[in-house]
């Protein structure tokens, strides 16, 4: 069957690992623009320049920057940049409400077969969960006692 994790796609295809890569890409764009400009001021040297040339070669390749092995001490030069592609991912899927509360073991499953596919994944330091949007929708439109209620009949903790 058709997995439920991805958002329809402009030609109407469902392909959660292509939303990925296109997020990817766009957080790579960004820290490659931020590293470009520090890398042009004059009080860049020394092992953040270093570590900032490299960082900018593996970019440019479409490699984040968490996945260049760098050393604690060169992590450390350029942390004050906060670059995006340096950090820990948490991928979040959306699947519909049956999915999250009767499928969710199964939609798990997907969703980490998803993020097996993705190139630069790391799967000890990123991370995935499942969300619905629609349920959540349906339960914050509710008071506190409907809330309850709708999640008891869903087999779910408030």
């Amino acid at each position: 069957p058709e997995p439920l994790l991805h958002r329809n796609t402009v030609d109407g295809r469902v392909d959660a690992a292509a939303d990925a890569e296109v997020v990817e890409l766009e957080l790579l764009l960004a820290d490659l623009a931020h590293v470009e400009r520090r890398l042009e001021k004059t009080t860049c040297g020394g092992l953040e320049r270093d570590t900032l040339e490299t960082v900018a070669e593996g970019l440019q390749r479409g490699a984040p920057a968490r996945t260049l092995g760098l050393s604690d001490a060169a992590a450390a030069a350029i942390k004050s940049m906060g670059l995006l592609t340096l950090k820990p991912v948490l991928y979040a899927f959306n699947v519909d409400e049956v999915d999250f509360t009767f499928g969710r073991e199964e939609a798990l499953t997907r969703a980490r077969d998803v993020l097996a596919s993705l190139q630069y994944c790391d799967p000890v330091r990123d991370q995935c969960v499942l969300v619905s949007a629609k349920l959540e929708a349906e339960i914050s439109s509710r008071t506190a006692r409907e809330q309850r209620e709708y999640l008891d009949s869903l087999g779910m903790e408030p």
